[in-house]
Parts: structure tokens; sequence; C-alpha cells
């Protein structure tokens, strides 16, 4: 149980929260200096250290397709449909070949490394909203820190740029409901981001992204009992956001066949049919969700006078799409000649 002089600092913070009308924001300065030491931390030698990993092939080479057919509607290896992952990594990877005229390792991995700063901004943003400037820019160097984030930032695949996307997600639900002097005309758009980032984690991981945002969010409001949100969540714009994703329509009408190999890595994978059941999934990704609640997480302690209600914008958990661990500071070799095999739409 904590003391009594933590509890009543913790209710100070509410309090002084509460009251805000015009929260701070994060800086321009604050946001060059996150991108600045983002760049300088796991921009150098983004291309020298290795060639391309086999998971990495299986963005870069379907981008280079892409680039080389003008074909951006589906990605394909070696001519055959890649449905592993929806377009949007490989679609950006191709937008970064055609930009900078090149094919080589750095380029591919471009996406995910912005991805990974743009994360720390979101963090940094919400955390100077609610807890100053001092703590929200720290909390946006932490998050470019952590091991897994050093790792992944530098790899031309998926999971960084699907961290940003829920982090975005998260931080504007955050931003939305949880803040008290939040008007309605603010709210608003907010509101249709966060169905615009709930959308963009779809188009990078198909169904696990949206398990990621709308799980979490599910479980904040139910174990806080925060009914009140559930009407401001039902915004015909946002279900109008959703609705405009016609990439699944598009591909189908051109791959029929697609729609089995959907199903299979949406449902498969949690089945058993390709190697790995529910718990295998879930076990695989514990460490990405401990690695999220490390020490220089705003949310480590209410030792330091944080609210457990707003720190824990997502409860931890587990739910059917793996491990869900949003919190203030995380809000979870070949080259391109030797591209993988091709083989059939799904294994």
């Amino acid at each position: 149980e904590a003391a009594p002089g933590v509890l009543e600092f913790m209710k100070e913070t509410e309090r002084v929260l509460d009251a805000a009308e015009r929260p701070e924001g994060l800086k321009p300065c604050d946001a060059l200096a996150l991108v600045l030491f983002g760049v300088t931390l796991l921009g150098m030698g983004l291309g020298s250290a290795r060639v391309l990993t086999y998971h990495e092939a299986n963005f870069a080479q379907p981008a280079r397709e892409m680039v080389m057919t003008g074909d951006w509607l589906i990605p394909r290896t070696i001519g055959q449909p890649n449905t592993h992952n929806p377009p949007l990594t490989h679609w950006l990877i191709a937008l970064c070949m055609t930009l900078c005229r090149s094919q080589t390792e750095w380029v591919c991995r471009i996406a995910e490394c912005a991805g990974c700063r743009g994360n720390g901004a979101m963090v940094a943003w919400l955390g100077t909203r609610w807890y100053g400037r001092r703590v929200g820019l720290l909390s946006g160097f932490i998050q470019l820190t952590p091991f897994y984030v050093l790792m992944q930032a530098r790899l031309a695949e998926a999971d960084m740029l699907l961290c940003l996307w829920v982090t975005m997600a998260m931080v504007l639900f955050a931003a939305a409901h949880l803040e008290p002097a939040c008007q309605p005309r603010r709210r608003r758009p907010m509101v249709w981001g966060f169905y615009t980032a709930v959308g963009l984690t779809f188009m990078t991981k198909f169904s696990i992204g949206p398990a990621f945002v709308l799980g979490g969010c599910g479980l904040y409001i139910l174990m806080n009992r925060a009914w009140p949100v559930l009407p401001a969540l039902v915004s015909p714009v946002g279900w109008l956001i959703l609705l405009l994703l016609l990439w699944p329509m598009l591909a189908y009408r051109q791959e029929p066949d697609i729609l089995s190999a959907w199903w299979m890595h949406n449902v498969g994978r949690f089945s058993g049919r390709m190697g790995m059941g529910l718990l295998s999934f879930q076990g695989a990704g514990a460490p990405l969700a401990l690695d999220t609640l490390d020490g220089g997480s705003p949310m480590a302690g209410a030792g330091q006078g944080v609210s457990v209600r707003r720190s824990w914008v997502l409860l931890s958990g587990l739910v059917p799409g793996g491990p869900v661990a949003v919190d203030l500071e995380r809000v979870e070799g070949k080259a391109l000649s030797d591209p993988p095999p091709a083989g059939p739409l799904h294994p």
C-alpha cells in the first residue's frame, strides 16, 4: 500500500490535470531534438551492418517488383502473390526506393526507422500534455532506447510501423477521452485520427493491429467502467474512414484465391494450422510485452506520484491477437538479388 504522502501527491496530480484548460503540447524544438536523437541513434550505418534478412526480403522484394512493374495493388514475389502481410509496408518501402532512386539495404529500412522516431514523438506529445515538458520529453527519449526498439527499427519489417499506428491510436484515444478539459471541437479530429490509425494497423498486420487497439480500449473501458466513452467512439466520419479501406475488395477482385490465404494467416495461425497455436503465439510475444514495462516508463510506479488511472492508458493483458501492453512510454540474410522462393498463396 502506498504511503499517505504518495497518495496525497497522486490526488494533487489528478486535481491539477483536471483543472488544466489547455494542456501543454510538444514544442517544435522538442520534436526536432527527438528527430535528431533518433537519426543519430538509429540511422548511422543503416545499410552497412548486414544484408537483408529473409524476413526483410519478404517486404523488400515485393516492393522492388512494385517499382519495376507498376503493379502496386498486391505484393508479389517473383510474380506470385505474397499474402503474409497487407501492402502498406511494401508501399512505403517502394516509395522510398522511388524517391531515393536506389534499392540498397538502407533505403529499404528508412520507413521502419522513421516509424520508430514517430512513435517516440507521439509518446512525448502525450507525456508533455499530462506531466509537463520535462517528463514528456524524457519519455520520448526513453522510448527510442529499449533493446527491441533498437533492433526492430533497423530492420525492413512491419513491426515498428505497427507499433507507431498502435501508439497513435492509443495516444489519440487517451487525449480525447481521458482529458476532462478536452473540448468537443478538439475531440472530434482526435476521434477521426483514432479511426485512421486503426485502419493503418489493419493495412500493416491484418487483424492483429485492430486487435491490439480495440481489445485494449475495450479492456480499459470495462475495467474502469468508462461507459460514457462508448457514445463518443460512434463517429460517422470515423466509420466512413474504415469503410474507405477498399484495398481488400480490389485485391479480391484481382486475385479471388487470396481470400483463402487471408483466412489462413488470420485464423489458421491461432488454430495451429500454421504450426503455432494460441498459447505459443502469445508466449512468443511475452518478452516484447515485458520490454515495454521497463523502469523508465512513467507507469513504472505510483511512487513517482503518477495516477494509475491515467498512466495505464491500456492495462497489460493477453488477448487472442497476442499480448497487449501499451503504456505512456510505448503505446508492443538474403540480398534483394536472392529473393525467397516463390510458392503457393499460402503454405
